[in-house]
C-alpha cells in the first residue's frame, strides 16, 4: 500500500511540473535568438537636441532596455541613460556631442542581444528647437503641482512657462513667468479644474518654439468613505480562502486593505480593484477595513471595521 501511495505521489509531482513548465513556455516566449531592428537615430549629422529613439517591436517582448553612452560603449566616458520602457519609441534630450545607443528586448525569462547605432549631435540654433514636457503627464490628476520638462542643454537658458484654464494661451493666463527652475513648483493653484501648460526656452533674442501643450487636473478632494459588502459583518462558516469586496469608487482609484488574522498583527495590502483575496486558518476571526486613494494621491476616510469567522 505504501509503495502505491509513493507512486501516486511521484506521478502527481511529475504532472504538476509538466503543467507548470508548459504554462511557462506559453507565457514566456524564448526571444533570445531574435534581433531588435533600430530605426532612428542612425545619422552622423543631427541638429536637434531632442532625439526620438525608435525601433521595431519584437513579438514576445514585455519591455525594452535602452542605453545611451558617450562617445561609444567601447570607449565609454559616461553612461547617459539606462532605462526600461514598454513602447518602441522614446524621446530623450542630449547636448551636442558623439553618442552610441543600443536597445534590447526583454521579458520575464529571456532577452535579446543589444542592437543600436552611433550618432552625432551638432550645436543647433535655438530657433530650430523645442521643449519636451515631462510631468505631469497629459490628463493626470494631481494634488500638488510641480512642472518639469527636458532641459535644453545650452548654458544661460531661461524658460517661459504659461498655464491657462482655457487652453488657448491668449489672454487672462493663470501663469506667465520666466524662470531657470526646472522643475517649477506652482503653489498658487487652488481651483479644482483642468489646467493647460506649455514651455519655451530663450537666450538673448534666440527662442525655441513652444512645446506641445499638455494638461493636468488639480484635485484635492479626498475620495468618499468605502462601504464594505462581503463577507457580511460577523458572518460565520467562511472558507479558508475567499474574497473581501466593497463598493467601487471608480476607475483609477486604489485601495489599502487592512487585515488582522486572529491574534496576529494587522497587515496591509494595496489593490487596484474593489476586491481582495484572503487566506486564513480554521477558527480565525478576521478583522478588516479599507481605505481609498484616488489618482491625485488624496486619501479617503477609512471604512468601518468588519469581522468574520473562518470555519
Amino acid at each position: 500500500m505504501k509503495k502505491k501511495v509513493n507512486v501516486l505521489s511521484f506521478l502527481y509531482v511529475l504532472f504538476s511540473v509538466l503543467v507548470m513548465t508548459g504554462c511557462k513556455a506559453i507565457i514566456e516566449e524564448d526571444i533570445s535568438d531574435k534581433k531588435v531592428i533600430v530605426d532612428a537615430p542612425v545619422s552622423d549629422s543631427l541638429v536637434s537636441y531632442n532625439q526620438l529613439f525608435w525601433w521595431e517591436t519584437v513579438d514576445g517582448a514585455l519591455k525594452y532596455q535602452v542605453q545611451i553612452a558617450t562617445p561609444t560603449f567601447d570607449s565609454i566616458q559616461q553612461l547617459k541613460l539606462d532605462t526600461l520602457v514598454t513602447s518602441n519609441k522614446f524621446t530623450y534630450t542630449l547636448a551636442s556631442g558623439r553618442y552610441e545607443w543600443r536597445v534590447r528586448a526583454v521579458n520575464g525569462s529571456y532577452q535579446t542581444a543589444y542592437n543600436g547605432s552611433k550618432f552625432r549631435i551638432y550645436d543647433a540654433d535655438l530657433n530650430t528647437q523645442s521643449v519636451v514636457l515631462r510631468s505631469p503627464g497629459s490628463g493626470v490628476s494631481v494634488s500638488s503641482v510641480s512642472l518639469s520638462w527636458n532641459a535644453i542643454p545650452v548654458q544661460g537658458i531661461i524658460y517661459q512657462v504659461q498655464i491657462d484654464k482655457q487652453g488657448t494661451f491668449t489672454t487672462n493666463l493663470f501663469l506667465n513667468t520666466q524662470t531657470q527652475l526646472n522643475p517649477l513648483s506652482v503653489p498658487s493653484i487652488t481651483d479644482e479644474t483642468t489646467y493647460y501648460w506649455r514651455v519655451r526656452a530663450f537666450k538673448g533674442s534666440d527662442t525655441t518654439s513652444w512645446s506641445l501643450p499638455s494638461s493636468f487636473v488639480y484635485d484635492v478632494t479626498p475620495p468618499i468613505k468605502v462601504t464594505l459588502t462581503s463577507p457580511a459583518l460577523n458572518a460565520t462558516n467562511n472558507p479558508l480562502t475567499g474574497s473581501m469586496t466593497w463598493t467601487s469608487l471608480g476607475a483609477g482609484v486604489k485601495y489599502t486593505v487592512f487585515v488582522t488574522y486572529g491574534t496576529a498583527p494587522e497587515v496591509q495590502y494595496t489593490v487596484n480593484s474593489p476586491t481582495y483575496t484572503y487566506t486564513g486558518s480554521s477558527g480565525d476571526t478576521v478583522k478588516w477595513r479599507v481605505q481609498a486613494v484616488d489618482q491625485a494621491g488624496n486619501v479617503g476616510t477609512v471604512s468601518d471595521t468588519w469581522s468574520f469567522k473562518i470555519q
